[in-house]
């Protein structure tokens, strides 16, 4: 009784902080109240709250170690919520939607607090409750720790992509911040078929070996920062003063055939399972 009196009071905790600190006002909530990601939080916090009344029950046979598993959950869920509450309250109304960048709040980057060791302690904070709550009532749904955990990664990854797209915008004064990807091979070594036969693009390359050439790039087309005013001027996206955000080739992938989509998904297995494995 008591582990679910104190997961109840963290649980409470959480969207009371939002409310306390959330910039956005109530016809704010209301617009994105039917949106994917609002949905999945109600979801996760009524399967919570089932779990907290007994209303649904899917209980763990840990044997000798229950009162250890529920003493090791209750303490990360307390944990996480200090966390998570505590980073919520130093960002304050810096604070923005997951996986995107709002510019007219994120003016800075915050570095107080819990952000002092962590760049993503509010995520951090949720997941330890998360899992620390499943622990505490030894639950079979310990499961969707994992697809959530899938999801923080996605909005942290996103996230930091953005942002290092908008301070790159701010650093150089630049009209246009543009993400890039190296191209693999070369391409002043190009080669045309024309009428069935082969023909050089450039023969005075064709001798060359492909690491003696500079590194020539293109567009990624992930996202695009862009200065309205210098847009309106001068009205195209690549502009004078565009600066690269440099990507890897495993975090790119151009489709239009059906083998450019393996080669898609290929990439997406082999980066996630690697930073799972790391």
């Amino acid at each position: 009784m008591v582990i679910k009196i104190v997961l109840l009071a963290c649980f409470l905790s959480l969207p009371l902080t939002w409310q306390l600190t959330s910039p956005y006002r109530f016809r704010g909530y209301l617009k994105k109240l039917w949106s994917p990601r609002t949905t999945i939080i109600y979801l996760t916090g009524l399967m919570l709250l089932f779990q907290i009344f007994d209303i649904l029950t899917l209980k763990l046979n840990a044997g000798p170690l229950t009162y250890v598993i529920s003493f090791a959950g209750l303490t990360a869920a307390i944990v996480g919520t200090v966390l998570a509450v505590w980073a919520k309250f130093v960002m304050s109304n810096n604070w923005g939607e997951p996986a995107q960048h709002n510019i007219k709040r994120q003016q800075e980057l915050v570095t107080d607090g819990p952000f002092a060791f962590s760049r993503n302690p509010i995520y951090l904070g949720l997941l330890l409750y998360l899992l620390g709550f499943e622990l505490a009532l030894q639950s079979f749904l310990l499961v969707i720790v994992l697809p959530i955990f899938w999801l923080i990664l996605y909005a942290v990854k996103k996230e930091e992509k953005l942002l290092e797209g908008y301070y790159l915008l701010k650093k150089h004064d630049a009209d246009a911040v543009i993400p890039v990807v190296q191209f693999s091979y070369p391409p002043q070594k190009l080669l045309s078929i024309q009428n069935g036969f082969l023909k050089i693009l450039n023969p005075s390359y064709i001798n060359n070996r492909s690491q003696e050439f500079k590194p020539l790039f293109h567009d990624a087309g992930l996202f695009y920062w862009l200065k309205v005013k210098s847009f309106l001027k001068q009205k195209k996206i690549f502009m004078k003063k565009s600066a690269p955000l440099k990507i890897s080739e495993m975090e790119s992938q151009d489709i239009n055939t059906p083998a450019d989509w393996n080669l898609a998904e290929l990439k997406y297995k082999i980066v996630h399972h690697k930073k799972f494995m790391t």
